[in-house]
């Protein structure tokens, strides 16, 4: 059988197996995926991932952080959104806030991600009709 390698940019939600099948079905064929690499997310490339044999060293070494992507960054997409110390404990607890809590002006529906003072990710939250409402909260 004819083997296709493709690239494609897609969307969250692509179902890029179905959309094998569906490329293939257009064609009077019918196909599957024997491999499937995502080389992107966002603005996150796998050319800055390290190795797992790099990780495992670095955990045996003491150095693991010195490797691995501040959680506060690993969500460079979503807007950032920084509070004091009393926002961040109800934060912390889940709280809803409405979107004038933050001080910032933020894409209605869209995720947020939440970090304190001292630069950590404490929360990704949604916004909906002015309120802010916790979807992952980081304890």
């Amino acid at each position: 059988y004819p083997e296709v390698t493709f690239r494609t940019v897609c969307s969250t939600g692509t179902y890029v197996r179905t959309l094998a099948d569906d490329l293939a079905r257009s064609l009077g064929g019918r196909a599957h995926l024997s491999a499937l690499r995502r080389i992107r997310n966002g603005s996150l490339l796998v050319t800055d991932a390290i190795e797992i044999a790099d990780l495992e060293g670095a955990v045996a070494e003491g150095t693991v952080e010195s490797r691995v992507l501040p959680p506060a960054k690993g969500l460079p997409d979503l807007p950032r959104v920084n509070v004091g110390e009393d926002i961040a404990a109800g934060v912390r607890n889940g709280l809803s806030f409405p979107v004038s809590a933050f001080r910032a002006e933020l894409p209605e529906g869209g995720p947020i991600r939440i970090v304190d003072g001292a630069d950590n990710l404490i929360a990704v939250y949604t916004l909906d009709n002015g309120r802010a409402s916790p979807e992952v909260v980081l304890t």
